[in-house]
């Protein structure tokens, strides 16, 4: 029995390439790495670095999504990829191992490379991400998936870890200040009707 679990064992880290010598899978490994994030005035300012695995090469349509951000007003993406803001869909990677899908409230960053400066080769920086809120907001745990081209095989995923902003969401903001707007005028027309008449 113990035997028998020990092979098990054996297989599955051989499957995943985690004995030397084995064979690997197929993965994309676009990699985001975890932002730093600064304060700039009267928001957060965070700073992903993105690079590809060593086997890896990003072709054109191959991209990455920064999932459940949130609403932001700026995003930048590195230079010859185009940024898109929309609720997970099927067609994104899925959600790593264990960790819950994506929040379909709030919005994804996609980040598709356009082919600009042809194939882009393993192993290289693809730039960097800058997402600006509007606001300060507490970092919260979120993650990443990506698609990119394994020579010989075609497109691969992979996903991992990252940190996003809880950033509400426009409707959100939009409900708050409705309700603001609706409390000022009250205010106002109760002050009005208690001024003293001359």
């Amino acid at each position: 029995m113990k035997l028998t679990r020990m092979l098990a064992a054996a297989t599955f880290l051989a499957g995943v390439g985690l004995i030397p010598g084995t064979l690997q899978p197929a993965r994309a490994d676009i990699i985001v790495f975890p932002p730093t994030i600064d304060p700039v005035g009267n928001s957060d300012r965070y700073t992903y670095n993105v690079s590809t695995g060593a086997s890896q090469t990003i072709a054109a349509g191959d991209f990455f999504v920064i999932y459940d951000f949130g609403f932001a007003p700026t995003v930048v993406g590195p230079a010859g990829f185009t940024v898109a803001a929309e609720p997970f869909t099927s067609l994104d990677p899925a959600p790593p191992l264990g960790d819950t899908p994506p929040d379909t409230a709030k919005l994804n960053y996609r980040f598709t490379y356009t082919g600009a400066f042809g194939t882009l080769p393993a192993g290289s920086s693809i730039g960097s991400v800058v997402i600006e809120t509007n606001g300060h907001f507490a970092p919260q745990p979120g993650f990443f998936g990506a698609v990119a081209t394994q020579p010989g095989v075609g497109p691969t995923s992979n996903n991992g870890p990252t940190t996003v902003a809880a950033t509400p969401e426009p409707g959100s903001i939009f409900l708050f200040g409705t309700c603001l707007v609706g409390m000022v005028g009250a205010i106002r027309r109760r002050s009005k009707q208690t001024a003293p008449q001359s």
